[in-house]
Parts: structure tokens; C-alpha cells; sequence
């Protein structure tokens, strides 16, 4: 009895009570995966980067003349939404270099979950908050 009432009590913290998980559908294009989504109400195609540190929209979406802006813009990847949230918006031509996107989601934006799983026989990305 004791050794079921510790097992169950184990499982109860390993289980997350409020987390909530988003499903967001992925294309790619030579290797990167891109993601549907908007800025500020605008679609926006945005490639999925571990490896940069910084969110990034191009300044062409963001109708931005300078070359480097920091703004808090209102994302929506799927049916995640996050308001207020920080991007740079720069000149991102010589960084795609053809890729047909707006941006690019970095490692900060998928820090604010929990846990990120990439399905790519569903072409599905998980994102648990």
C-alpha cells in the first residue's frame, strides 16, 4: 500500500497540471523549416533557427527604414499567441539568401516553452508551454 500511495505521489509531480501543448503545422525548404504566422496582424513566413540567439523579422515586413530596430510586436505562430514580445528588425536579405521568408524564430522565442518537439513525419512542431 505504502509503496503504491509513493508511486502515485512520484507520477503526480512528474505530470504537469497546467501545461498546454500547441500543434503548429511546418513546410521546408531546403532543410529549414518554416513556420506560417503573423506579426502585428501581417502573415509571415518565419524560419524555425536554434541557433540564433535573437528573434528577428526583416525591417521590409516592419515597413522600417533604419537598418537595426528593436520592437514589441504582437506573434502568432498557430494558435499560440504571444503580445509585447521582442524582435529585431533588420535587413535579413544576406542572411536568407533566397529562403521565402520574414524572419526568423530564435532560441529565445523557443526558451518561452517548456518543452519543443519537432514530428517531422506529421510536419508538425509541438510546443508545450
Amino acid at each position: 500500500m505504502l509503496r503504491s500511495a509513493v508511486l502515485f505521489a512520484v507520477l503526480a509531480l512528474a505530470i504537469p497540471l497546467h501545461s498546454q501543448t500547441f500543434r503548429v503545422p511546418f513546410h521546408t525548404v531546403n532543410s529549414m523549416i518554416l513556420l506560417d504566422g503573423q506579426v502585428n496582424g501581417k502573415p509571415v513566413v518565419l524560419v524555425l533557427d536554434t541557433g540564433a540567439v535573437q528573434t528577428q523579422v526583416d525591417k521590409r515586413v516592419m515597413m522600417r527604414q533604419e537598418n537595426l530596430a528593436l520592437l514589441y510586436v504582437d506573434m502568432r505562430i498557430g494558435t499560440y499567441r504571444h503580445n509585447d514580445y521582442r524582435v529585431l528588425a533588420t535587413d535579413l536579405r544576406p542572411i536568407l539568401k533566397g529562403i521565402p521568408a520574414d524572419g526568423i524564430l530564435g532560441e529565445d522565442w523557443l526558451r518561452s516553452f517548456r518543452a519543443v518537439q519537432i514530428d517531422y513525419k506529421a510536419n508538425v512542431i509541438e510546443l508545450e508551454k
